[in-house]
């Protein structure tokens, strides 16, 4: 079979490295089967203004709401589903800026760091 040189499956990234991968990556691939309750490496992403293909999974599709980043459903169509969205981003250079702009703008309302997330939550109760 042919290898494509230009797609990078990573399998496990130490969390001091993800950056590095994002700051190379046109477009990141979330084809999660199971329900997932909050994907944070759509958050990573999102933050990153990297597009998000992704499978209709756990919170995937409310995190990529209004993106206009492609979501997957999972049925027996789902592997030509998402190789054609694949394909079709990769070609689509304003599209994948579009979402990515829009995926961060959705990044924004999610806090950032522990005292951030600390603040939100006792906001809650006052």
């Amino acid at each position: 079979s042919t290898k494509n040189k230009n797609i990078i499956f990573t399998d496990y990234v130490a969390n001091d490295s993800i950056y590095k991968i994002l700051a190379i990556s046109d477009c990141i691939v979330i084809p999660t089967q199971v329900e997932e309750a909050f994907g944070l490496v759509a958050l990573e992403a999102m933050y990153m203004k990297i597009p998000i293909i992704a499978s209709n999974s756990g919170a995937l599709p409310d995190l990529l709401s209004n993106s206009g980043a492609p979501v997957i459903k999972r049925d027996a169509n789902f592997i030509k589903d998402l190789a054609k969205e694949i394909f079709r981003m990769s070609n689509e250079l304003q599209k994948r800026k579009w979402i990515g702009n829009r995926e961060y703008d959705n990044s924004q309302k999610y806090p950032l760091t522990q005292s951030e997330y600390f603040e939100k939550f006792i906001d809650l109760f006052y």
